[in-house]
């Protein structure tokens, strides 16, 4: 056999390698592609599913906030009243109707469904009054006498949601930076107007505040301060309270504010009633 020959055997041979491997190979991306065109429609189906799970989250999330917006219908907080070491129930509820008198609003014993002070962190003012009333009527009477004859010190509001309790304050924010001119409450929603021709808008959710340029307004502060564009998390209502440990020197302050309840079948004076109202007032404490 002489060279040539020998040359093209080799040549023969390492061509029908390189069609083995390519056959091979070939058979191996023909199985990745099928395999990718399975998981694509897995993600698909993923997504779909994710999609439907947050469809219903928000949904329950909307209808949660709407129950609890409800059972704060009859609810005003009143913010810098007094607080004494000795308050007790006929105290609480004697600064409360004195308020409300000298705004000239009529109110009786009769009037309060319940009332207790709200624990705080904030040391430097006092807890504030959640009082609920009998009807809205005379809430929304108690609210409005408060916008008319200011009270110095004192302000009286309704009971807003975890959820519109952050809406406002991102409502506000907007104010601050003068996309909007007013902000302001009526019941539990949050109304702004532009200027004083515009008509009012309703801010029912996050969405309603992009369109008036939250977003762009919060990336333009972060880029002044030189950090990040606005994450989509902080763009959502924020719900979560984290419990900070306790304070020793706000030991004192937990000790003096624990509620007190009154309702019309008398004063809630039990241990287990007591046990129960102190951890209604840490709900809504979080929820403020």
């Amino acid at each position: 056999m002489n060279p040539t020959e020998l040359k093209e055997i080799i040549r023969e041979e390492i061509r029908a390698s390189f069609k083995e491997i390519e056959k091979q190979w070939s058979e191996k991306f023909s199985e990745v592609r099928e395999e990718i065109e399975v998981m694509k429609e897995e993600i698909k189906e993923i997504k779909k599913v994710t999609s439907e799970i947050e469809d219903s989250t928000n949904e329950l999330y909307n209808k949660v906030d709407q129950l609890e917006e409800y059972t704060r219908l009859e609810n005003v907080i009143i913010s810098g009243v007094e607080y004494e070491d000795d308050e007790n129930l006929e105290a609480l509820m004697g600064k409360t109707i004195k308020i409300a008198r000298e705004l000239g609003v009529t109110m009786n014993i009769t009037d309060i469904s319940a009332i207790h002070r709200l624990y705080t962190r904030n040391v430097k003012y006092p807890p504030p009054i959640i009082v609920r009333l009998v009807n809205r009527w005379k809430k929304e009477q108690l609210i409005s006498a408060s916008k008319q004859k200011k009270m110095q010190g004192i302000y009286i509001t309704n009971q807003l949601t975890p959820v519109k309790l952050d809406l406002l304050k991102k409502t506000k924010d907007l104010k601050r930076n003068g996309v909007v001119k007013y902000v302001w409450t009526a019941g539990n929603k949050i109304l702004v107007r532009r200027s004083e021709k515009e008509e009012s808008i309703l801010i029912s959710s996050m969405d309603t505040l992009i369109e008036l340029g939250w977003k762009e307004e919060m990336n333009r502060r972060r880029r002044d301060r030189g950090e990040g564009e606005i994450r989509k998390e902080d763009s959502e209502p924020n719900n979560v309270v984290v419990q900070k440990k306790d304070d020793p020197t706000q030991r004192k302050q937990k000790q003096t504010t624990l509620p007190i309840a009154f309702s019309q079948g008398g004063i809630a004076s039990s241990r287990d009633e007591n046990t129960t109202a102190a951890r209604n007032t840490r709900s809504s404490s979080k929820k403020r």
